[in-house]
């Protein structure tokens, strides 16, 4: 037995290639992995962003409401005070 088997290099070969084959799956995952940590992290932002927007807008609307009850007490007290006035 001078040589090696013929079987064992084709196992030793195959063994290489899954090697390589694990090695280019693990860069394919990471790479995948950290583009959607990019995703997610760019989606927390914006939707922080909206939240911050909503409640702008609702604060807003809070105030018109206020301002609004503010004009029709003043609207309805100088009504009153016309009412009573020169008739």
């Amino acid at each position: 037995m001078s040589g090696t088997p013929q079987s064992f290099m084709i196992f030793k070969e195959e063994l290489r290639k899954a090697e390589v084959e694990k090695k280019r799956l693990e860069a394919l995952y990471e790479s995948k992995l950290k583009s959607l940590s990019l995703q997610v992290s760019i989606l927390k932002e914006k939707m922080g962003a909206q939240e911050e927007m909503m409640k702008s807008a609702l604060e807003y609307a809070i105030k018109l409401e206020k301002e609004l009850e503010n004009v029709k007490e003043h609207v309805n007290n100088d009504l009153i005070k016309n009412s009573s006035g020169y008739h």
